[in-house]
């Protein structure tokens, strides 16, 4: 198991905002990561501007919580030679690796 204080203020790079590349996000930061989501250049506006709004079930403790919050990490649709990250997460479908 990975420990909160191993990750906290790394720098994670998340390609992909769909559910899983959402949800790994959204909990990464939490546990204190600094997250940036590349994203399709047509999305960019909508999620730049609003986040991504998370609603789901909380089944983790005995206690099941609804939750309802908006994740609000860096959205940008390109690279540049000077990004740097700790790690780098793919959260594509098959179908789209040739274009990542």
């Amino acid at each position: 198991m990975v420990e909160k204080q191993d990750i906290q203020n790394k720098k994670i790079l998340i390609i992909g905002a769909g559910v899983i590349g959402t949800l790994y996000g959204w909990q990464l930061q939490k546990a204190g990561c600094e997250i940036t989501h590349l994203i399709r250049k047509e999305k960019y506006d909508l999620y730049h501007s609003s986040g991504i709004q998370i609603k789901c079930l909380d089944l983790r403790s005995s206690s099941s919580n609804h939750v309802e919050e908006r994740y609000l990490p860096i959205f940008v649709h390109s690279l540049s030679d000077f990004d740097e990250y700790d790690f780098i997460i793919v959260a594509v479908n098959s179908n789209q690796l040739e274009d990542v």
